[in-house]
């Protein structure tokens, strides 16, 4: 079972490498979100190579192979304090920080260049899909808090930080009322939210308008067809991909933190403030048009607060987006050809 260290307490972070290819390859760091871990990408390995890609797929804490959260670290996760829970989060984006620097140590990738005509080679690419983005991007957000080494080793390769299909509550935005999502229903007892909630997140939905910024155009009926991703799955690929237990255990705890936790991580990412820690590195969102609602309005937050940075003059990354219409939250899951052809041309 292959493990990196990401510090000097024995913390290991599992994961699966499809290895290495010929030129100038890009590596595409995946990481998974809520209660489903990182098998969820395996169907995309046999596409990787013809695609250019070389991916590592990393299982988050309390997932399989890697290490579980301490009862220290859940503590810092339900504490009152918000400088406490917002260093739980910046722990946990150090650790992956730390897993990028050994990783590129280890296998020695091709760093990132771009020639005369424009054209990105290699490089490394941090994908955090979903709920992943809040153990993530505090990495980009809190430079001051990223060892020097770090921050040295890392800087001939981070090629884009890229927020995959990013829910708004991920990114700090209030939860509008009339707006339904599981986890957050109390008439379900932890185990039974998990259970609705992986057919909800799974859904295609037919939003009126992507485009016009307006939470009323966005639907909560899921479509008939095609059905929920994991409704198809076998009940072996949904148990192979499944981890209930972090529902109860860590991250209901994650989803019902304070926004201002994760706002902060979004605006100081953005900011110019921040942005000489590894200035060629960009944040690129890619999202699926039939995802459920949260993505859809989280862009649009996201893209205001961008243009309100750029009006005043604060902005420091470049901010991308690119959609996938006909696409749901696990384009991943059912069309891993397609999507390994999204990253490529993507990022």
């Amino acid at each position: 079972m292959p493990v990196a260290p990401v510090d000097d307490k024995g913390t290991q972070l599992y994961y699966v490498d499809t290895g290495p290819l010929e030129g100038k390859y890009l590596t595409v760091v995946l990481v998974h979100g809520t209660a489903i871990h990182g098998a969820i990408f395996h169907r995309m390995i046999p596409f990787a190579a013809a695609n250019g890609l070389r991916l590592v797929v990393v299982n988050r804490r309390d997932y399989p192979g890697s290490t579980r959260l301490t009862d220290e670290d859940l503590a810092a996760l339900a504490s009152p304090e918000d400088e406490t829970r917002a260093e739980y989060f910046r722990q946990r984006a150090l650790e992956f920080g730390e897993f990028l620097a050994w990783y590129v140590q280890q296998e020695k990738i091709p760093p990132y260049t771009v020639a005369d005509d424009g054209k990105e080679e290699g490089g490394i690419v941090l994908l955090g899909w979903s709920s992943a983005t809040t153990s993530l991007l505090s990495l980009l957000a809190w430079p001051e808090r990223v060892p020097e080494k770090t921050q040295r080793v890392l800087e001939p390769y981070f090629r884009a930080f890229c927020e995959y299909d990013t829910p708004r509550w991920s990114f700090g935005f209030p939860n509008p009322p009339g707006f339904y999502h599981p986890l957050r229903d109390e008439s379900l007892d932890p185990v039974a939210r998990a259970v609705v909630f992986q057919s909800w997140v799974s859904g295609y939905y037919a939003h009126p308008d992507i485009t016009s910024g307006d939470l009323a155009t966005l639907t909560q009926e899921r479509l008939q067809e095609p059905r929920p991703s994991m409704d198809t799955m076998k009940p072996e690929e949904k148990d192979g991909a499944s981890q209930k237990d972090a529902t109860v255990r860590s991250e209901t705890l994650v989803l019902t933190m304070s926004p201002p936790t994760y706002n902060a991580q979004i605006d100081r990412a953005l900011d110019k403030s921040t942005a000489h820690l590894w200035p060629r590195c960009k944040i690129k969102m890619l999202w699926c048009e039939q995802s459920f609602w949260e993505v859809m309005s989280g862009k649009w937050e996201v893209d205001k607060l961008y243009a309100a940075k750029k009006a005043e003059g604060r902005v420091g990354r470049e901010w991308i987006t690119v959609s996938r219409p006909g696409a749901n939250h696990f384009l991943h899951w059912d069309s891993p050809e397609e999507f390994c052809k999204w990253l490529a041309s993507a990022l």
